[in-house]
């Protein structure tokens, strides 16, 4: 499998927990990648939620696009931390603006499943299901 975590996404990454952990206070711990998922939220050593975090080059606000995709393997990722703990699933988007845009995961939302995915790698494991949020979903966390 291809990995395409770049320094610079890690870079991103680390912005992104330096801003939420000033922003929530509390601490985020990035997981190791068999987690499928970013990062953990603790406050006093308990967690308060689990995060995956993608930057998107397209604006949220006015939006570009009517939805924001998510591979369904990260969401049920996420779903499991729900199920399992109790611990809910954020989704956060940086957006072109360099604006942080989030989504808590309800399973009450009515989500489409569609393949879809990334088609400039020439890479067939990046076409997949994905769940596509609209970006009325999403709540603006940074100034």
């Amino acid at each position: 499998m291809t990995l395409y975590e770049t320094p610079a996404d890690l870079a991103h990454e680390q912005k992104l927990a330096a801003y939420l952990e000033d922003h929530w206070r509390a601490d985020l711990h990035k997981l190791p990648i068999r987690y499928n998922i970013d990062f953990m939220a603790t406050k006093n050593g308990k967690p308060i939620a689990v995060i995956e975090f993608k930057r998107r080059a397209l604006s949220m606000s006015p939006p570009t696009y009517p939805t924001i995709f998510l591979s369904t393997h990260k969401l049920n990722a996420g779903i499991s931390w729900i199920t399992n703990w109790r611990i809910p699933f954020l989704f956060i988007v940086q957006d072109n603006t360099n604006a942080y845009f989030q989504y808590r995961y309800d399973p009450t939302h009515d989500l489409d499943i569609v393949i879809s995915g990334r088609t400039d790698r020439n890479n067939d494991q990046d076409i997949e299901p994905t769940v596509h949020i609209p970006t009325t979903r999403f709540k603006r966390i940074s100034p």
